[in-house]
C-alpha cells in the first residue's frame, strides 16, 4: 500500500507543488493575477487529487485481489493526501523563497488595492486590513506558522477526495466476479 500511495502521491505532489512554477511565467503576462490565482490552483490541486482513484483502483486490483474495504480504501487516500500536500507545501515553500519572497506583501498591497477599487477611504482600508497585515507579518517571519497556512489550503481538498475515492471503491463499486482474482468469486 505505501509503494502505491507514494508512487501516485507524489506524481499528484509534482503536479501541485509544480503549478507554482508554471503558473509564474503564465502570471508575468496577465494572464493568471491573485484575482484569479487560485481558481487555477484549486482546479490543478482536484485535477491532481483524482489520481487517488487511480491509485485506488492499483491498489485493490493488483495487491487486494479486487476487493477492497471502506478502511482500507480511507488509509490509502489519507496516506496518499499527506504526500500530495506535503509536496504541495515543500513547492510553495521553494517558490516564495526562490520566485516570490515578497509575496505576503504583494498580497497585502493587492487586497488595499481591491478596497479602494470598492470605493473604501484609507482609513477604513488600514482598519480593515490591520488584522491582515498582521497575519502576513507572521507569514513572512514564521516558517512553522506558513507552512500550517500552506497545508490548510490543499488539506481540506484531500481529505473531500479522500472520503469521495473511499466510499466510491470501499462502498459502491464491487467487482465483478473474476475466477483468476483471488477472492473474486
Amino acid at each position: 500500500m505505501k509503494r502505491i500511495a507514494l508512487l501516485y502521491g507524489s506524481i499528484a505532489g509534482i503536479i501541485c507543488g509544480g503549478m507554482f512554477f508554471v503558473l509564474n511565467p503564465i502570471g508575468s503576462d496577465g494572464a493568471v493575477s491573485l484575482n484569479n490565482g487560485q481558481l487555477y490552483g484549486f482546479a490543478i490541486m482536484i485535477v491532481a487529487f483524482g489520481l487517488i482513484f487511480l491509485g485506488l483502483k492499483h491498489y485493490r486490483d493488483r495487491l487486494l485481489g479486487g476487493r477492497i474495504t471502506f478502511i482500507q480504501a480511507l488509509k490509502f487516500s489519507l496516506l496518499f493526501s499527506l504526500i500530495t500536500s506535503s509536496f504541495y507545501v515543500i513547492g510553495w515553500e521553494i517558490y516564495t523563497a526562490k520566485m516570490d519572497p515578497d509575496f505576503a506583501t504583494q498580497y497585502v498591497d493587492h487586497m488595499r488595492s481591491e478596497l479602494r477599487i470598492q470605493g473604501m477611504d484609507e482609513a477604513a482600508i488600514e482598519l480593515d486590513l490591520a488584522s491582515q497585515i498582521d497575519m502576513m507579518n507572521q507569514y513572512r517571519s514564521n516558517p512553522f506558522f506558513r507552512i500550517g497556512v500552506t497545508y490548510s489550503e490543499i488539506v481540506p481538498i484531500g481529505l473531500i477526495m479522500s472520503l469521495v475515492g473511499s466510499l466510491i471503491f470501499g462502498l459502491i463499486l464491487k467487482p465483478k466476479s473474476n475466477p483468476d482474482l483471488p477472492g473474486t468469486n
